[in-house]
């Protein structure tokens, strides 16, 4: 029996111990909001990825994703990170390539392989982070984390995450009873909400949507995690083009593997032959790796258990490369891209601080903007249909015929997919990604107080029209 169904079935026993929960994590906030406990003020723009409940809802590739926005626009990014189990002592650390998961937590090590560009500090203490990123690094951007519940840090921006279920059985119920690590009314601290959903997801959950979140005036975004390709980690791989017929194994310690299988599933064509799955943060050992691949599979993972296994010498492993893929939004009116870029445009201009922190013109509220897409959903699939044709985009920098992408999904020239999977919502494939300008979604001052207007088709960067350079 996992957790949540304990949980569930001791939960008014539980209740009492929920209620002391509830009550120290509000005198906690209290103590940091009335100015009781000093908040360090970073000099550059902060913004916390969070959630308001323990387990996955896609925190690292939304920080993966903000941190590729900043790289195309030569930001210094630095993100601050607890570092689950990191052995953190005096001072923060500095993640390197040489450092291993055991010593900085697999997630910050992920992000600082795949983005050099950027820093990563690990420290439980955001604040002590913070003043050596200020010190040291001068960045352009701070990125927290898991950092909602870190109020050390003034923030400009909270994002806060949140799982379908939060809106339903979840909905308030705070550790231990639940998983709620606060209240309901701490979410009006969040300047945005985003949800791991797709389309027809999305639409199932608009009544919830609009009876739990309507009061704290907030667009709420929805986003997917796209398979984008599979990278060799192993010392002795498979040839690649067999992945797509051969039996294969799926290994995941991560805090939702079911949807890790579906996802590997969808993106090959098929299900695994074997399965081993961990409790979130595991610890590969050799003894894992032994059980693993006994059965002389080639052996499928995520990237958060690549950086572990790899430093286990595992033969025949690949990892599945996804990327946040952006759909339909409530009460926005537009994308998440674009509301990202308009606020980091009012940011710079330090036009947020003279509207007020809760003037519609920047929050990108619209209470008249109900469920928004700018893309018609696909056709549904025809039965009989190769189930590998509707898999997942191929990744646009491989070429059409890479093995490693699913069969039969030709490449666009943007990068984008021909063939859009069924109630999946066609994605942004990146902060550049083109965009097709929204109803109503332009510079008029009438208009900017129903949502964001959409940002310059012209980059500013590059003087080229966005999108061009693609990912």
């Amino acid at each position: 029996m996992d957790l949540l169904r304990l949980q569930t079935r001791l939960a008014f026993a539980l209740r009492p111990l929920a209620a002391l929960f509830r009550l120290g994590a509000s005198l906690r906030r209290r103590s940091w909001e009335s100015g009781y406990r000093n908040r360090l003020r970073p000099s550059c723009p902060c913004i916390s990825v969070g959630n308001i409940a323990w387990g996955g809802t896609g925190k690292t590739p939304l920080t993966d994703w903000l941190l590729t926005w900043a790289e195309t626009r030569k930001l210094r990014s630095v993100v601050l990170s607890r570092g689950y189990k990191a052995d953190v002592r005096l001072s923060s650390i500095y993640v390197r390539h040489h450092h291993r998961a055991r010593e900085v937590g697999d997630e910050p090590l992920m992000l600082a392989q795949d983005h050099p560009e950027s820093a990563v500090l690990v420290d439980p203490d955001r604040q002590r982070s913070g003043r050596y990123a200020m010190r040291c690094l001068s960045p352009d951007l701070l990125l927290l984390d898991d950092g909602f519940q870190h109020l050390s840090l003034r923030r400009d921006l909270d994002l806060v995450l949140l799982r379908p279920e939060d809106l339903g059985t979840e909905w308030n119920r705070l550790i231990p009873a639940g998983s709620w690590r606060e209240s309901a009314d701490a979410l009006s601290r969040a300047d945005a909400f985003l949800i791991k959903c797709d389309r027809a997801g999305m639409e199932r959950l608009l009544p919830a949507i609009r009876t739990r979140l309507a009061r704290f005036k907030r667009p709420v975004f929805s986003f997917t995690l796209r398979p984008v390709g599979l990278e060799p980690i192993g010392t002795r791989n498979s040839p690649p083009e067999t992945l797509r017929r051969k039996p294969y194994a799926l290994t995941a310690g991560v805090g939702n593997p079911i949807q890790v299988r579906e996802t590997v599933t969808a993106f090959l064509g098929h299900a695994p032959e074997a399965e081993f799955f961990f409790p979130d943060h595991h610890a590969y050992g050799f003894r894992d790796v032994e059980r693993i691949t006994q059965a002389g599979l080639p052996v499928i993972c995520t990237r958060k258990d690549a950086v572990k296994l790899r430093e286990l010498s595992a033969a025949d492993v690949w990892a599945l490369r996804v990327e946040a893929c952006f759909g339909p939004s409530v009460w926005a009116g537009t994308s998440f891209p674009r509301w990202f870029d308009e606020w980091w445009r009012l940011r710079q201009e330090n036009s947020i601080e003279q509207l007020g922190p809760r003037d519609s013109r920047w929050t990108g509220f619209a209470a008249d903007a109900d469920l928004w897409d700018e893309t018609p959903p696909p056709p549904p699939r025809a039965a009989g249909n190769d189930p590998a044709a509707a898999s997942g985009p191929a990744d646009s920098a491989a070429p059409a015929e890479d093995p490693t992408a699913p069969p039969d999904r030709p490449d666009r020239a943007d990068g984008a997919d021909a063939t859009e999977p069924a109630n999946t919502t066609p994605p942004e494939t990146g902060p550049d990604a083109e965009h097709v300008p929204a109803p109503d979604a332009d510079n008029d001052p009438a208009t900017m107080s129903r949502a964001f207007s959409c940002a310059s088709d012209i980059s500013p960067d590059t003087g080229e029209p966005r999108g061009a350079s693609g990912e």
